[in-house]
């Protein structure tokens, strides 16, 4: 049973899923389907599965469905205690890689001006420019969909006290870049945070490395490196922490693309950039830096409330374009009908002109007609005359005879 996961990791995944006729499904065949829909967009459930399976997934939903969890509120509260019964409660997104945000990023009010923080908190931190984000920074680029046409939309607010959800808590499809310039300043900076807190975990957990690479600062070994050290330590290391993050081997992978992203200038969007924030944050979290750990969260949050600006502008955008659409269609159609309108207008006066020709047509053919019959009645007159003359002519030759 250890290659399950947490019961409560995938009821915080699950239950936007499981909810209302879903909530009813007992079935393993449907509870999988269901379950692998969900993941095709919804970022938890795909880190979920590809963590532990679509099968191991499977049977702990079972689980809670048949215990009545997804169900009932009262029941789930009486399993899961600590977890809040809001569908939308912070950390539902990031239960993918089962782990739990720590209490310091809890601390955090919002998302404010990140400069001290990310200058800040270690004495081997370099003076790195803060890349605070604003909403005018961000632009949109384009994204092809599943059906191969071009897209252009604002990337998904993951900020879990803003976020949208729809059916099923499926998170939407991100198509928002930030500009190159920022992105570039976002993982630079993020990059040599992680190192700085890999140098700080050496100095605390194996100075003998550091001692053997001659790594005396932050600036001797970058992130790759690294974390090719901790995969190959990451048992003896970790321990316990590690299981907490699991699948942590993912985790630390998913540092190196963050490194390569970095430094070979890959543009990305909005929503992969969230990703790296989310990962980072549970990377100095498995090193045991808090320090850092914060300033993650604040960079986080300060991201993520650019997001939400820019989705609530894309939302207006969107109105009034249907807008404008509608009254386009709207005069169109008049400029339309005005159009039929006078092109009837014009046929039916070019139609009264013409009437007195076509009346005059059949009189005229009616006079024909007459000369033709009083021709032949002329005709039949003279022939009738002739016969008579022919008759009375011969009666006076036939009396002659007997005279």
């Amino acid at each position: 049973m250890s290659n399950l996961p947490d019961e409560k990791v995938v009821y915080l995944a699950l239950r936007n899923v499981f909810q209302g006729q879903n909530a009813m499904v007992r079935q393993r065949r449907l509870v999988r389907k269901l379950i692998n829909d969900a993941a095709l967009e919804d970022t938890a459930v795909s880190n979920l599965t590809k963590g532990y399976g679509v099968s191991a997934v499977s049977q702990v939903a079972r689980t809670l469905l048949n215990d009545g969890s997804f169900e009932s509120k009262l029941k789930a509260r009486n399993r899961f205690p600590d977890v809040s019964p809001d569908r939308d409660a912070e950390g539902a997104s990031e239960v993918g890689e089962r782990f739990q945000e720590p209490t310091i990023g809890a601390a955090v009010n919002g998302p404010k001006d990140i400069t001290g923080a990310m200058r800040g908190g270690s004495e081997n931190m370099q003076d790195v420019s803060s890349p605070v984000l604003f909403a005018s920074q961000v632009e949109f680029c384009s994204e092809v969909d599943d059906s191969g046409m071009e897209s252009f939309d604002s990337c998904h607010n993951s900020n879990s006290s803003t976020r949208k959800r729809g059916r099923g808590g499926i998170r939407s499809r991100s198509s928002v870049c930030f500009p190159m310039k920022t992105q570039d300043r976002i993982l630079t900076h993020v990059q040599r945070l992680l190192e700085n807190a890999c140098f700080d975990f050496g100095r605390r957990v194996m100075p003998e490395v550091l001692k053997a690479q001659k790594w005396d600062c932050p600036e001797a070994a970058e992130l790759k490196t690294w974390v090719e050290e901790l995969i190959q330590r990451r048992g003896e290391l970790f321990g316990s922490m590690g299981q907490m993050v699991q699948p942590y081997d993912q985790l630390l992978h998913s540092m190196v693309d963050l490194r390569n992203t970095a430094v070979h200038r890959n543009r990305i969007n909005a929503q992969t950039l969230e990703q790296f924030l989310i990962k980072a944050e549970k990377f100095t979290t498995l090193l045991g830096d808090a320090t850092r750990q914060e300033m993650l969260v604040k960079l986080r949050l300060n991201v993520q409330e650019v997001i939400g600006k820019l989705e609530s502008n894309k939302r207006i955008i969107s109105s009034k374009r249907a807008e404008v659409n509608r009254l386009r269609e709207t005069k169109i159609a008049e400029l339309e009908r005005e159009e039929s309108e006078y092109q009837t207008s014009v046929v039916k006066s070019l139609e009264e002109d013409l009437a007195p020709s076509f009346a005059l047509t059949p009189v005229v053919a009616a006079k024909e007609d007459e000369m033709s019959s009083d021709e032949a009645d002329e005709i039949r007159f003279k022939e009738e005359q002739a016969q008579l003359m022919e008759e009375e002519e011969r009666i006076f030759r036939r009396s002659e005879r007997y005279l």
